[in-house]
């Protein structure tokens, strides 16, 4: 292999990476959104600690 092509196999590694990275972050902020959406529907906000949220359920 030349060195441009192992440059380039480096940078496509790095790419996949920063992908899977990007994909982890997006599914926390989706499930964090998701969450937040679940507790306003109960009528409780995040502050609120888990002895309140066990005396409403």
């Amino acid at each position: 292999m030349s060195a441009s092509e192992l440059r380039i196999n480096v940078l496509q590694e790095r790419i996949s990476i920063l992908n899977q990275v990007a994909k982890y972050l997006m599914s926390s902020i989706e499930n964090k959104q998701k969450m937040k959406l679940n507790l306003s529907k109960m009528n409780i906000t995040e502050e609120i600690g888990i002895d309140v949220v066990e005396k409403e359920l």
